[in-house]
């Protein structure tokens, strides 16, 4: 089953939600019944926090692992560590990879798009300029499916302890719009080598997150607030 086959309403928008709650959904991502092989073999079971330069991944990361925030400097590399999830007295580890948002980096989320259970996509919230190298990440992730079979996408809106930070509504729909001028420009490619696998640009309806398996969330790493 595929993202876009597991049609799914926007979730916890517009509120701050606290560790426990944000540890609670992602051990029902993770963990949601039995692990199941797909047709490339067993599905992934590892949770990437993907996103662009000093959005605050590597924080979010040992927040997650340690409960603790930590002042971080933009990563070079994939940062990894485990993450133990509890809910109703089961416990869970699984991996949590860090990705460096430098463009040269990107290609490396794809190449392990097959580990992933689930995809954190960081943001910060007080710039616009990170909605279109956003919307660039989500239209290959949203087009790349069928790599990553029951793999869920949260878009995560962080610094809302910020005064200027774009909450859920207003960043969802400035970045459905990116999303829909890219297709809009990649469908005007007529070039035969594009590539075939992209059936995103040849979709007739305006784009919507509602066809997809995409949530939203608000928070604040340096506050705590995840």
């Amino acid at each position: 089953m595929c993202i876009r086959d597991r049609v799914q309403s926007v979730g916890v928008a517009g509120v701050l939600v606290p560790v426990a709650f944000i540890f609670v959904v992602l051990y029902f991502l993770c963990f949601r019944g039995k692990s199941t092989k797909t047709k490339r073999g067993r599905q992934g079971s590892s949770i990437f926090i993907v996103g662009e330069t000093g959005s605050g991944k590597t924080s979010l990361m040992y927040l997650l692992g340690n409960n603790s925030t930590v002042k971080t400097t933009s990563s070079l590399t994939e940062n990894e560590t485990k993450i133990t999830l509890e809910n109703d007295g089961d416990t869970k580890n699984v991996p949590c990879i860090d990705i460096p948002g430098h463009l040269h980096k990107r290609q490396v989320i794809f190449n392990r798009i097959g580990e992933a259970k689930c995809i954190i996509v960081l943001a910060d919230a007080t710039r616009k300029d990170q909605i279109a190298p956003l919307a660039s990440l989500l239209y290959d992730l949203i087009i790349n499916q069928d790599k990553a079979e029951n793999c869920d996408i949260c878009i995560t809106l962080n610094k809302q302890d910020l005064p200027n930070a774009m909450k859920s509504a207003q960043f969802q729909e400035e970045l459905a719009n990116e999303i829909e001028r890219l297709k809009v420009s990649k469908k005007a490619i007529t070039d035969e080598e594009e590539d075939e696998q992209d059936f995103l640009r040849h979709e007739k309806t305006k784009f919507e997150f509602g066809q997809y398996n995409i949530k939203f969330f608000e928070i604040s790493v340096t506050s705590n607030e995840v």
